[in-house]
């Protein structure tokens, strides 16, 4: 199964699963609403970059600006229609910064932390509505997937467009739909199997 898990021996890596998604969780909310000017949505990039570095020693800066150019085509799909239609440019760069600092976080956060733990997790974490008919095991599942969606996603269209190039092929929208679906849909399939054969119900 795909993952952006990258093994490590920072305190990142070394903290639980549990006190990780928390810290995600909030900071993701911190950013939603108080970095609503392009000034502080830099500020958290910059704080971000520092993450990365502690996480990864060696190559925390290169793996951020990998992760920044993996987001390029998903960033032009929303700066370009909110400038077409006629917001402000603060404003534009504000949201793109929101929405960048967010995934940045997310993939810190599937970088430095298995998909085991983090399934395990969520699945303590969510024991307690287990008597109002939510299943634990189906849940992690979902919130796990959501977690690693935009991150994978990203990663996947960064792979397609490197294999077109490969292959003499000019990247368009059109010619990268479909190897991304499949990409994406195997991704969810290994998913699932790989937590099929844990005992978990889907």
């Amino acid at each position: 199964m795909g993952t952006l898990f990258r093994p490590g021996a920072s305190f990142l890596h070394r903290l639980p699963a549990g006190a990780k998604l928390l810290a995600l969780i909030i900071l993701v909310t911190l950013i939603s609403i108080i970095a609503t000017n392009p000034l502080t949505g830099i500020a958290v990039l910059i704080a971000i970059l520092g993450l990365f570095t502690i996480a990864f020693p060696a190559n925390g800066p290169a793996l951020l600006a990998k992760q920044l150019w993996s987001l390029k085509y998903l960033l032009a799909i929303i700066v370009i229609p909110q400038l077409l239609f006629g917001s402000s440019w603060p404003a534009v760069a504000a949201n793109a910064l929101r929405l960048t600092d967010a995934i940045l976080l997310a993939s810190l956060f599937t970088m430095t932390t298995k998909n085991s733990e983090m399934v395990a997790t969520i699945e303590r974490a969510s024991q307690p509505l287990k008597p109002l008919g939510v299943k634990p095991q189906t849940l992690s599942l979902a919130i796990s997937m959501a977690i690693n969606a935009i991150p994978m996603i990203a990663k996947f269209s960064a792979q397609t467009k490197e294999a077109q190039l490969a292959r003499g092929v000019k990247p368009t929208a059109a010619l990268m739909t479909v190897p991304l679906l499949v990409a994406s849909l195997k991704y969810a399939d290994d998913f699932a199997e790989a937590l099929t054969a844990r005992g978990v119900e889907i």
